[in-house]
């Protein structure tokens, strides 16, 4: 991939400009308990620290940028992770496999465009293990709890691009947030032959919208300026039919 020096001097000069002001705290949904954002971009935007995610077509960011990709094609991500963790000199090695981007375009012309994708909005796995006792009809036992959770909330785009000039970018998309979270507690007494282990399993799903809307100007081969924003409406959490926010 080029890097042209325009983008180059403008990132820069942009750096150094936030350098010196301060910014206004943006709200997060990850402080609120639904999970991690993984940020919604490509690999390819990732590498430059989301510096490209506005103008790249296959990032789910700004759906002027749609028509960046030309003609009609599928995109589909993969994210492996490989862990070792050492213990004693003996290793254990696990592979755990994301996929957090699908899109697929159809293009109708030079100037119009449609896209839907599906990319991770918000990613809740997580384990960890707690060495304690539990009362057991008034006498304390000893057990290991483990806490996990597994699943994500999903954001589910239809998106469309149009430019009414060669170097004019409009684009308009409408989200559908959907994912569930299976919650697991699980206890094993260290007595095993007189306790046997206890699990509970909860499920939670969820579901909300927004909308996003996006502009691209290109003003040379190498020069464009992009802005986004997206406006998110409620987002509900239900166990077995029951809202519980």
């Amino acid at each position: 991939m080029r890097t042209s020096r325009s983008t180059t001097a403008v990132t820069a000069a942009l750096l150094l400009t936030a350098a010196g002001a301060a910014l206004p705290a943006q709200g997060s949904l990850s402080t609120q308990g639904f999970g991690y954002p993984p940020g919604q971009v490509s690999t390819r935007a990732a590498a430059t620290g989301g510096g490209i995610a506005e103008m790249d077509a296959v990032s789910p960011v700004n759906p002027a940028s749609l028509l960046n990709w030309g003609a009609s094609a599928v995109f589909f991500q993969a994210e492996p992770e490989y862990r070792t963790v050492t213990v004693n000199g003996q290793a254990t090695r696990t592979t755990t496999w994301r996929y957090p981007l699908t899109m697929g375009a159809l293009s109708l012309g030079p100037r119009a465009i449609v896209a839907l994708s599906s990319s991770t909005l918000l990613d809740r796995t997580w384990s960890t293990t707690e060495e304690g006792g539990i009362d057991v009809e008034g006498t304390p036992t000893a057990a290991v709890t483990t806490y996990r959770s597994e699943g994500a909330i999903n954001d589910i785009r239809l998106a469309g691009a149009y430019a009414p000039r060669p170097w004019l970018r409009f684009g308009l998309g409408a989200h559908a947030f959907t994912g569930r979270n299976l919650l697991t507690v699980r206890s094993d007494f260290l007595d095993s032959l007189t306790f046997t282990p206890l699990e509970s399993n909860t499920s939670i799903s969820y579901g909300g919208n927004a909308v996003s809307a996006g502009v691209e100007a290109r003003f040379a081969r190498n020069f464009s300026v992009a802005a986004s924003g997206r406006v998110g409406g409620s987002i509900t959490a239900e166990r077995n039919d029951t809202t519980l926010s």
